[in-house]
């Protein structure tokens, strides 16, 4: 378990899904998440990927360790819109 994971996993638990409409935001990530993977091309999947874990990922964790919950959820969101959007699905 990584630093990100762990952070990330604690935000998810602790805030996220005690936000009103979390649980829906959590929900809509696992089904989001795997068709995104499954509609990026090899060749793009870990060029995007990388993006995705240096502007999005990171950054949240070290917010959600640092206890900026709102920029933590922000940065959530962008990601899965960008996501969604790359893969042609809506978020």
């Amino acid at each position: 378990d990584c630093f990100e994971l762990t952070a990330l996993r604690r935000y998810r638990d602790g805030v996220l899904a005690k936000l009103p409409g979390g649980k829906a935001d959590i929900a809509r990530y696992y089904v989001l998440a795997p068709r995104v993977l499954h509609r990026l091309g090899e060749r793009e999947r870990a060029s995007r990927l990388l993006s995705v874990y240096a502007r999005f990922i990171l950054p949240s964790a070290i917010a959600a360790r640092l206890g900026l919950t709102t920029l933590a959820y922000r940065l959530y969101l962008r990601m899965m819109q960008e996501l969604a959007r790359v893969a042609g699905l809506s978020a």
